[in-house]
């Protein structure tokens, strides 16, 4: 059983909230050496990301767009559409070498995973369900989830997206058992920035999370309709997760 307990800090009419952070202050999951100087981070409210570079507030020039569920395009941009030659990520850890112009798909080939990357293959196991994706570690030691992958779990949940040392980091999407879902980011196994919850009743949720609980500037949208916006504060979900 879901339960939501929320208590709300102001109540007040707030458009949809882009945040731009540069890359002297990003401290994130998906920064890696290729976030250069200059490079800015633009998080939506539903979490996706842009990291790379903008002119006229637009992405233009080399940068990667994550998707909330942790799909991923990395390569050229120009007046804020993918453009030129680039890589497509898809949330199970599938990848294919892509080719855009102004925004339109021209050419596509899927690239084979049998090359390692880094220490990490492409493949499947079962341990607390059946995990296909990119893993790390060996038959002695066990296998644990790192970098993007699917998890299908003994209780039917299935959790899709990008994987740290075994805990969900990153961008990715889980459907639980009862039919409620979260697309958006994770910091350590726990949903936190930015993300829209899912409940079985239609109810949703887009905004700010940290450690698993609605915090910060977001959006709730009724099923019948209702939309209340504002700032959110010790709002928690209670989950089996």
């Amino acid at each position: 059983m879901r339960t939501i307990v929320y208590s709300i800090v102001c109540s007040i009419t707030l458009p949809g909230i882009i945040t731009i952070i540069f890359a002297s202050t990003a401290a994130f999951a998906d920064e890696g050496p290729d976030m250069l100087p200059g490079m800015q981070r633009i998080v939506a409210p539903d979490g996706g990301t842009y990291i790379g570079f903008v002119r006229d507030g637009k992405r233009h020039g080399a940068g990667r767009f994550i998707w909330p569920d942790g799909a991923e395009y990395q390569g050229g941009f120009r007046d804020g559409e993918p453009h030129g030659d680039g890589i497509y990520w898809f949330p199970d850890g599938r990848r294919k070498e892509v080719s855009y112009k102004m925004g339109k798909l021209i050419a596509a080939r899927m690239i084979s995973n049998a090359v390692r990357l880094g220490d990490c293959i492409f493949g499947e196991y079962e341990s607390n369900g059946r995990y296909k994706g990119w893993y790390r570690g060996d038959r002695m030691k066990g296998y644990i989830p790192h970098g993007r992958g699917t998890m299908r779990y003994l209780n039917g949940s299935v959790y899709s997206g990008q994987w740290e040392d075994g805990r969900m980091h990153g961008n990715g999407s889980i459907r639980w058992e009862d039919g409620s879902r979260y697309a958006g980011q994770w910091v350590r196994g726990k949903r936190t920035g930015s993300g829209t919850y899912i409940w079985p009743s239609g109810d949703r949720y887009v905004g700010e999370w940290k450690d698993n609980q609605m915090c910060g500037t977001g959006t709730y949208y009724y099923s019948d309709g209702r939309i209340r916006r504002g700032v959110w504060k010790e709002t928690t979900i209670q989950v089996n997760e």
